[in-house]
């Protein structure tokens, strides 16, 4: 199943992308915030790695206990590569929050262009 999500969300969705098309996913992996089985706190314990492919990305996010989330993402919809529990992505003020089944994860906001102005 999809999810649609604004342009800025999917921006988010692949912050850990690479700087062009590769064979393979990203060789470091950023840590992010996750609540895994229904915890109510988020602890950065999961890590995303993502991969360009044609027609998109592909998030892989990993789990401390070994376990792991694939997401395809084309244009601005999100849906969950494997399994059947759909992906809802939220947008917040500060991340972008993705759920599936039990399990949540918010990704950062994107870094501002290099030449964009400072605040």
């Amino acid at each position: 199943m999809y999810s649609r999500i604004s342009s800025t969300a999917l921006v988010t969705l692949a912050l850990a992308g690479c700087s062009g098309p590769a064979p393979e996913m990203a060789e470091a992996a950023e840590k992010i915030a996750c609540a895994l089985d229904g915890a109510a706190e988020f602890s950065p314990t999961c890590t995303v790695e993502s991969q360009i492919v044609p027609g998109g990305t592909i998030l892989v996010i990993r789990h401390p206990d070994g376990g792991f989330r694939r997401f395809e993402i084309e244009g601005d919809l999100v849906r969950t590569a494997d399994g059947v529990d759909p992906a809802v992505v939220t947008v917040l003020p500060d991340a972008t929050e993705v759920a599936v089944g039990s399990d949540r994860y918010r990704l950062p906001p994107p870094a501002p262009p290099v030449n964009a102005p400072r605040r």
